[in-house]
């Protein structure tokens, strides 16, 4: 279904990878590499998670706001 969508494939693709929980969040990378740091680098209260990139950062948030 989401590959039927009239959108850019950019978007489609960013929303596949979503879905799956595979974007590059720095609690991914510390997973791999041991010596990664996993806190936010925009506001650094919290793990760079997922949720903590699209949702809960403030920075991040005001990103999304301007849509940018």
């Amino acid at each position: 279904m989401l590959w039927k969508l009239q959108t850019l494939p950019k978007i489609r693709i960013f929303c596949w990878r979503i879905g799956h929980d595979i974007l590059p969040t720095c609690e991914k990378i510390s997973t791999i590499g041991r010596d990664f740091n996993s806190d936010c680098p925009r506001c650094g209260r919290d793990k760079e998670t997922l949720i903590h990139v699209l949702k809960d950062c403030p920075k991040a948030r005001a990103c999304w706001c301007m849509g940018v």
